[in-house]
């Protein structure tokens, strides 16, 4: 597989990877599912006469949870991804960390490649074992395929950076 070089230096700017860490990160807090339930109010004071029994019944929406819940893989995806951000603004920033553009690549990879296998593990989890307690998907599950695509988008990124460290860093030790 070989990158372009305009490909090598989009991922070695980061500009990319922020700008879809960012949304990945933005996407965790979207609600994905929501529990409705009926629930049967009566009214405590009413004018005029009031029928014995006399209820008012209505589908009430509790708060909307997001899709990863915050617990176990969904946990771990979103510190990873926290981390991919800051990581890659401070290339689109120019900071000097002092690291060179292998070690610097390598890092990305390593965070993008996190960030890919928790991000799988939590969707898989939020659609089978996890699905009775989450409630339904909201939007045919809308914002979890946004996420699904942002994270196989960071990964590709992170392929990208895994070619940059080959290239650029040290070269194997033989005995």
């Amino acid at each position: 597989m070989n990158l372009t070089s305009r490909g090598s230096r989009l991922a070695a700017q980061g500009t990319i990877l922020t700008a879809a860490a960012f949304l990945f990160f933005v996407d965790l807090f979207l609600p994905w599912a929501q529990s409705c339930t009926n629930v049967v109010i009566y009214p405590p004071t009413a004018p005029g006469p009031v029928l014995p029994g006399a209820r008012l019944g209505s589908f009430i929406c509790q708060g909307q949870t997001g899709g990863w819940g915050w617990g176990g893989a969904g946990t771990v995806a979103g510190v990873l991804v926290a981390l991919l951000f800051v990581w890659e603004a401070t290339r689109v920033a120019r900071l000097e960390l002092g690291l060179n553009l292998g070690y610097g690549s390598l890092l990305s990879a390593a965070l993008c490649f996190g960030v890919v296998v928790f991000a799988v593990i939590a969707v898989v989890a939020r659609l089978t074992w996890d699905a009775p307690q989450g409630g339904t998907l909201l939007y045919g599950g809308l914002f979890l395929w946004i996420a699904l695509a942002l994270a196989l988008l960071i990964g590709l990124g992170g392929l990208a950076h895994w070619r940059i460290w080959n290239a650029n860093g040290p070269a194997p030790i033989h005995p």
